[in-house]
């Protein structure tokens, strides 16, 4: 055997080494927020109370709609504009994805 050949399976046991260690451990890397303090529950709802309690102002509620991945599904958008308009929404947020790629002639009907 040549080196060359030598580092070879060695890279390849020692993958392997570290695969199965891996494997063995699958108990080893679970993790859970609650698992640190388990009092701390429901925390975005007390800020939101402590923040109304601080402000001078009122607060009120809104809508809105998310979309994503639309690119030229020009039927289901005119389905989704005629909803949003019919349900009030207050502002639409477009997670990207709007063309297929991305030329002039996608970002027209």
């Amino acid at each position: 055997m040549n080196l060359t050949s030598i580092k070879s399976l060695y890279q390849v046991v020692l993958v392997y080494v570290i695969s199965c260690f891996f494997l063995a451990c699958s108990d080893q890397f679970s993790y859970s927020p609650y698992l640190t303090n388990p009092d701390r529950h429901n925390i975005n709802e007390k800020n939101i109370q402590a923040l109304i309690a601080e402000s001078n102002e009122e607060f009120f509620s809104f809508s809105f709609a998310v979309i994503a991945d639309s690119h030229t599904s020009y039927d289901e958008l005119d389905i989704f504009r005629k909803r949003i308009a019919k349900d009030s929404v207050s502002f639409v947020i477009s997670a990207g994805d709007i063309t297929e790629t991305g030329l002039l002639s996608d970002m027209t009907p």
